[in-house]
């Protein structure tokens, strides 16, 4: 009996979802034995024993997409470097507060120094929590280890699992 068409198309891109993941090692073993099940039921034509082995395989695509999204790059450092701090920031920023209400002193007085000068103190506590959330997520990131990720791509038993489902998907449709 042949597999209803709309649920043969919704399974092979479940599959093809799998191309390029990031797992870990272990959950690739486990991804390699459901594929395994689906060929054997898309094979036997059970539509019903098909869906829940096909949304097994359909979290673990979308968990190796998020991974392969999200994870550290290939290549690449995994955190970003700091650069060291520098005394000429602090003095440009107090150069330009400066200016801004010298402007403001001579545009409008005594009323616009007072709002430029909130601007400005506004400007320098918007400047030091990013600066100090900034340094506590580098610090969080080092301490949790940060770019320890296992993952891998999808080996070659995998994918000669992906093609084996898409042949018998290919015969039962």
């Amino acid at each position: 009996m042949p597999l209803p068409p709309d649920l043969v198309e919704s399974t092979r891109h479940t599959v093809r979802s799998l191309v390029g993941a990031r797992l870990e090692p272990a959950r690739w073993d486990e991804v390699a034995h459901d594929l395994h099940r689906l060929e054997t039921v898309v094979r036997a034509g059970d539509a019903v024993a098909m869906v829940p082995v096909a949304d097994q395989i359909a979290r673990a695509g979308f968990e190796g997409a998020v991974r392969r999204r999200l994870g550290p790059r290939r290549g690449s450092a995994p955190a970003v470097i700091p650069t060291k701090r520098s005394s000429a920031l602090p003095l440009v920023g107090l150069l330009c507060a400066a200016l801004i209400m010298g402007l403001g002193w001579a545009i409008g007085g005594g009323v616009v120094l007072v709002a430029t000068g909130a601007f400005a103190l506004f400007i320098l506590v918007v400047a030091l929590t990013g600066t100090r959330s900034a340094a506590a997520r580098s610090r969080r990131a080092r301490r949790h280890g940060a770019g320890d990720d296992d993952a891998v791509e999808a080996s070659a038993a995998v994918l000669q699992g992906i093609a084996e489902v898409e042949r018998a998907l290919d015969t039962a449709g």
